[in-house]
């Protein structure tokens, strides 16, 4: 949905459950849970099983997710060696800035942009196994997939190679259904789970709980008067009998 309200577009036309959408890949690709694949039940009364997938907004981040591991890496090898020739280029015959305007430089940000036609056939299954998810995000270069999955018990922290197709359980967490935020480096995720955050390393498969110390003043007498008129107003809007079988409702609030 553009911002100012002038574009509204259903990116999936799923009649299956979809839910979890998330930005990833600098605004080029979104990944989001479905249950297209994985166990369903009749009614929505037993378990269900969901996947992560993913759609990319233009044709060239579709081409350059789907390249791969070997192309991948030479296409890696090929931007770097133009970026060193053009840094060399760039700095023939000139002096070299100095630290204070290089702090000065501001990074452009681009305008996303969006390439409508055949967006719905750029949409990919990433994880190979369908599961009870708790949520995902994908690293930095695009090219790896970390997702809290529970098959039997508790949530653990999964990652998919997505050119090579390798998948394991990364750490073993044990825990409830839980957030992931990468930091501002994307090195390090930060788990929200059971009211606590830790720090996961996935390079190195470590964890690190992160230590919060909040204190609040409770006013406990305010709390239960709030909580006790907003269940008599709520009551008052919406109970089915007009004259609430003959009860002074005004009166029941006085008294109680």
């Amino acid at each position: 949905m553009a911002a100012d309200g002038s574009k509204r577009v259903n990116l999936n036309e799923s009649g299956y459950y979809d839910s979890s959408p998330k930005w990833v890949n600098g605004g080029k690709q979104m990944i989001w849970f479905s249950n297209r694949n994985g166990l369903k039940s009749y009614a929505t009364s037993g378990r269900s099983q969901s996947d992560v997938y993913s759609m990319s907004f233009a044709q060239d981040a579709w081409d350059e997710f789907n390249l791969s591991d070997e192309d991948y890496k030479l296409m890696e090898a090929i931007k770097e060696v133009e970026k060193k020739s053009k840094e060399k280029e760039e700095n023939k015959g000139t002096e070299k800035e100095t630290d204070t305007l290089k702090k000065d430089k501001k990074k452009d940000v681009k305008p996303l942009t969006f390439d409508w036609d055949n967006m719905k056939e750029r949409t990919k299954r990433l994880t190979i196994h369908s599961s009870k998810l708790g949520d995902a995000v994908l690293s930095k270069k695009g090219d790896k997939l970390y997702y809290l999955a529970s098959f039997e018990g508790k949530s653990n922290l999964w990652s998919t190679d997505l050119r090579t197709k390798e998948t394991k359980m990364l750490m073993k967490l044990d825990t409830g259904f839980g957030n992931l935020e990468w930091d501002a480096e994307m090195k390090n995720l930060y788990l929200l789970s059971g009211g606590k955050i830790t720090k996961l390393n996935p390079e190195t498969s470590k964890s690190k709980g992160v230590v919060i110390k909040g204190e609040i003043e409770l006013d406990a007498y305010a709390e239960r008067e709030a909580m006790f008129n907003h269940v008599w107003i709520r009551t008052n809007a919406i109970f089915y009998h007009p004259d609430f079988h003959g009860i002074n409702w005004s009166k029941m609030k006085k008294e109680y």
